[in-house]
């Protein structure tokens, strides 16, 4: 009788809640290995870049830092970087503003790529929503859900679907799938995006599929 009492225990135990939360932390720098196919003007293009946010200040009200495209190639070309963005995230994760010679646009490019975080512990099937609105274009409207779990390599991850919409301005979009170890870290990422904003691209929307893994 001990077997299959320890069995049915183990069958009807809970699973644990995952309790997620930004891991950003002053100081330190979070890098995905990043790969982008997009269209631009029906042209297809891959690029690849290490894609680096740089923490600069952490307080209750908001997440300080700076975004550097390193490592920069086009169709295989290598380019000169961009320089540093400066970008601000909410408690959440989401992205919340940017000052930079492109004004607001950084802060929407960033925002189909930055999770929005749950404000409680969740377990597989949970849902919750953000809503943000910036200083230029529409709301963006975030509705996230997790799917379920994976290991990543050899870490337990929580498999988090996400999408974005905006209700106005350029009313970019997205779908995307994240993958989150228990500390917040995000271990990869695969987003489709339409009409995405890439101001240092002329600014033109443009639709992308961006893939990341963590360093």
């Amino acid at each position: 009788m001990i077997l299959p009492t320890l069995a049915l225990l183990t069958l009807s135990a809970p699973a644990q809640a995952w309790e997620l939360a930004p891991p950003f932390q002053k100081g330190e720098t979070t890098a995905w290995n990043t790969n982008v196919a997009v269209n631009v003007q029906g042209t297809d293009l891959s690029v690849r870049l290490t894609y680096v946010f740089r923490v600069t200040e952490v307080s209750e009200k908001e997440t300080r830092g700076n975004v550097v495209f390193a490592d920069l190639e086009v169709e295989g070309m290598a380019q000169d970087s961009d320089g540093e963005f400066d970008l601000r995230l909410s408690p959440r994760g989401n992205a919340l503003a940017s000052q930079s010679e492109h004004g607001d646009a950084f802060r929407r490019m960033s925002a189909p790529i930055f999770l929005v975080y749950p404000d409680k512990p969740v377990s597989i099937g949970d849902k919750w929503t953000l809503e943000h609105r910036g200083s230029e274009g529409g709301t963006f409207t975030f509705k996230c859900e997790a799917r379920g779990e994976e290991k990543v390599g050899d870490k337990e991850a929580l498999k988090i679907h996400m999408t974005t919409s905006e209700d106005a301005g350029d009313r970019t979009s997205s779908d995307g799938m994240y993958w989150v170890s228990r500390d917040g870290k995000v271990l990869k990422f695969e987003i489709k995006i339409k009409n995405w904003i890439v101001p240092m691209a002329d600014g033109q929307p443009v639709d992308a599929t961006v893939t990341g893994v963590l360093k």
